[in-house]
């Protein structure tokens, strides 16, 4: 087992990744594809670049279980339900995704990528109303914390969230993809991970895919963040609304101009409405 190399799944059994899950580091919903797959049988390993292999031990023929013991609530059950100490998952030999946040290809070649994004409005809100509660002393207006320095980057919130699309509206250009939305997952949850699998050419039951949604569903995570919240061991809330386009009933005039007119062609390519 090698936890060095975020190049390589890290096991013998799984020498590499072939397919990659794309997302903005900002709220947008992808550990809901994630943890989906995970119920399904695929293997995350190393989600998001984390070295996370420790966590798990192999018991042979693609059998494997996750031993975090450190918590009995981990900190990685909030954004993958999944993730219960003790359990045994089998994995799927073939379809071997990597799940990260990165800004370029992380695989060498031709692969199937999935974009999983949220409309930009409604992401850097999110992001924002997060961090008012969970960072101390934090008193910013939107305007200030969009424009404001990216994770101590020398550049903006908005200016990542642009170059990050931008990147992969360049990368994604004809080469095999599949863009999916925050809003599609919230409104049709079924349909978008049906959209994936389909994708992915991941054949699975009606009621396999049924349990999977209802253990992905947006309120288990919360639930499991309520309890850690309840224990002391909260460190940081990740669940609020969770409401598509909520931007429309939130934002003011001077919220609206910061992304238009530099998001426009972007909103226009992920489907979203230019207002």
């Amino acid at each position: 087992m090698n936890t060095d190399d975020m190049s390589k799944p890290g096991w013998e059994e799984f020498p590499a990744y072939n397919a990659e899950i794309i997302s903005p580091q900002l709220p947008c919903g992808a550990g809901w594809l994630g943890n989906c797959l995970l119920e399904l049988g695929v293997s995350l390993w190393q989600p998001w670049d984390k070295p996370t292999n420790p966590m798990w031990q192999h018991l042979g023929n693609f059998q494997y279980r996750y031993k975090d013991r450190s918590d009995r609530i981990s900190t990685w059950r909030q954004t993958l339900p999944a993730l219960k100490a003790g359990r045994v998952f089998t994995f799927s030999p073939n379809l071997v995704p990597k799940i990260s946040h990165r800004r370029k290809r992380a695989l060498p070649g031709e692969h199937r990528t999935i974009l999983f994004v949220r409309d930009p409005r409604d992401a850097l809100y999110s992001e924002w109303k997060r961090q008012c509660i969970n960072a101390e002393g934090f008193n910013l207006s939107f305007e200030q914390f969009a424009k404001g320095p990216f994770l101590n980057q020398p550049y903006s919130y908005l200016q990542y969230l642009k170059q990050f699309l931008q990147d992969w509206r360049e990368e994604l250009a004809n080469t095999s993809h599949l863009i999916l939305r925050f809003e599609d997952y919230r409104t049709a949850p079924e349909g978008t991970l049906s959209s994936a699998l389909d994708y992915f050419s991941l054949h699975r039951s009606t009621n396999q895919i049924a349990d999977a949604l209802r253990a992905s569903d947006f309120h288990i995570g919360k639930a499991i963040e309520t309890k850690r919240r309840e224990s002391g061991k909260l460190r940081t809330q990740l669940y609020r609304a969770g409401v598509p386009l909520e931007y429309k009933h939130s934002f003011s005039p001077d919220m609206l101009a910061l992304f238009s007119p530099d998001f426009d062609s972007l909103f226009e390519w992920l489907g979203y409405e230019v207002v």
